[in-house]
């Protein structure tokens, strides 16, 4: 998502989670490939903080598919892992390992890992 602002992607997780078929959303922003379940991961650890970033929905309605539910009542979860326009963008930058030091430690993996 490309919020404008940090209550968005608060709107859009409540609007998704009020549908029948979904039970758990998570937010990014648009510098995350959604495919890349890596990326999904390093924005949840380095973008949410619990308290401020999940939601969770008792009592909503549920299809009866959902085999970890009794009835047709479920809870439902929704995480902003989007960044929040409170803190300065720089802190969101992506530290990288140098290449050097990547091809070093993939050449010499095999000495530690069998």
């Amino acid at each position: 998502m490309r919020k404008e602002t940090n209550e968005e992607a608060r709107a859009l997780i409540l609007y998704m989670l009020s549908t029948f078929l979904v039970k758990h959303v998570i937010v990014v922003d648009d510098d995350i490939d959604i495919f890349d379940l890596e990326q999904v991961e390093w924005a949840l650890a380095s973008r949410v903080q619990a308290d401020r970033d999940v939601i969770i929905v008792p009592r909503m309605p549920t299809i009866p598919l959902d085999p970890s539910v009794a009835g047709s009542v479920t809870s439902k979860m929704g995480i902003d892992a989007t960044r929040s326009f409170d803190m300065p963008l720089e802190r969101y930058e992506r530290s990288d390992v140098p290449r050097v030091i990547r091809e070093r430690v993939e050449k010499e993996r095999e000495k530690y890992f069998v």
